[in-house]
């Protein structure tokens, strides 16, 4: 976001706040936008705007610390005590009928979770879990292959920004097409250094 904002000459401060927080104030114009979030939100949150650039391409997978844990598809959570973070709409859509269902209010709560043995599973966005496992120091954790699913995700701005949706879309566009995005995204891969298998 950083990149791609600068090379629109617009300089960006990026805050992890609640999810559901987070769009929310963007939507009432407390904050300027939101970042990272599945396409289609502007039908719920209707002051904000998509970029129809895609902003990340991910995949969206179970966590677990069961050396037995199989998984294939969403129904496979059902026996399960499964954690998500509140305000992450595909999961709130997809994670039903489970045995136990938590809604963590970030990142660091949901792996706390698994970390203390109080759900067997969590479900988040690949890079960002590994990552936390991996600050959480949480070993042998095991992730789902294949993917519940493969995520394009997009930024939103408020309405009020619309102006700046072009040029947005064209930096993001050019990043994957100059290389500068797998650069970027190679690098924070490098630096996760996760233990997961």
């Amino acid at each position: 976001m950083t990149e791609a904002f600068s090379r629109i000459d617009v300089d960006v401060v990026l805050r992890h706040l609640d999810p559901e927080e987070a769009l929310v104030n963007a939507n009432k114009g407390k904050a300027d936008g939101d970042a990272v979030r599945i396409g289609g939100l502007s039908k719920l949150y209707p002051n904000l705007l998509q970029v129809p650039a895609i902003a990340l391409m991910t995949n969206l997978v179970a966590f677990s610390k069961n050396p037995e844990f199989k998984l294939t598809e969403w129904n496979d959570l059902i026996p399960h005590n499964v954690a998500i973070i509140k305000g992450h709409k595909i999961s709130e859509k997809m994670v039903v009928g489970t045995r136990s269902l938590t809604r963590a209010n970030d990142l660091e709560s949901l792996f706390n979770l698994l970390k203390t043995n109080m759900v067997e599973v969590v479900v988040c966005e690949l890079g960002f879990g590994t990552e936390m496992a991996r600050k959480l120091n949480i070993t042998e954790i095991i992730v789902s292959e294949p993917p519940l699913a493969k995520l394009n995700f997009f930024v939103y701005l408020h309405k009020k920004h619309e102006i700046l949706i072009p040029g947005l879309t064209k930096a993001i566009n050019e990043m994957h097409i100059d290389g500068s995005y797998n650069r970027i995204v190679d690098q924070k891969k490098s630096a996760v250094s996760p233990n997961t298998h």
